[in-house]
């Protein structure tokens, strides 16, 4: 236990030194957001969109990720990782403008990265943003169960961390040879909650 509490908080401040920051600072930043400046206008608030609004073909811009317990050192240790997902993300093939999904009024989702693509269905509800995307390849059919959300154009899809691992090569090899993903595999053993996915635009 002491020796993962020490790995999650040296996940947190590797990163970026707390010298300037208060501890409010920080665990607003692992939340996910950022304090309001005075002068500037606030963001407009994430929401489900719409089915209508959720229909065509988005690129892929950036990588999300989220925490929906309440550990503080869980939430510090996604908020450091979090701005080291693009690397990993990269090496699965996933550069911003680059890979597509697709979604059609028949319930069907498209996926297509590095010249491949992978059809499945989608069902989607707009009252929660739950959304579960079914593919197939290979003879093998896997549901993905998460959440959708869009703010000022951007559409942000989470799906359960270890899904989502999986989806972009977080496989046990690459782990063993990665320091950052075995960082990120030992806080997903311990800490339940945390959602990986990205973030598109049209």
């Amino acid at each position: 236990m002491k020796k993962l509490l020490a790995l999650a908080f040296a996940a947190c401040f590797a990163a970026q030194p707390l010298v300037a920051q208060s501890w409010a600072d920080a665990l607003q930043k692992a939340l996910g957001g950022s304090r309001k400046e005075s002068s500037g206008a606030a963001a407009t608030p994430a929401a489900p969109p719409t089915a209508k609004a959720l229909r065509g073909a988005w690129t892929y811009q950036a990588p999300a990720m989220d925490y929906t317990g309440d550990d503080v050192v869980a939430a510090l240790a996604v908020g450091s990782l979090r701005d080291q997902l693009a690397p990993l993300y990269a090496r699965a093939g996933l550069e911003p403008g680059t890979g597509t999904v697709r979604f059609a009024d028949s319930r069907r989702v498209a996926f297509e990265l590095s010249g491949h693509r992978m059809e499945g269905t989608y069902v989607y509800d707009a009252r929660t943003g739950r959304i579960a995307v079914t593919l197939s390849r290979a003879e093998r059919t896997a549901t993905f169960e998460g959440v959708a959300s869009m703010a000022d154009g951007v559409l942000t899809l989470l799906f359960d961390a270890r899904q989502a691992l999986d989806a972009v090569g977080g496989t046990p090899d690459q782990a063993a040879q990665n320091e950052k993903l075995r960082q990120i595999c030992a806080i997903l053993e311990k800490y339940p909650g945390i959602r990986l996915g990205c973030k598109l635009s049209r």
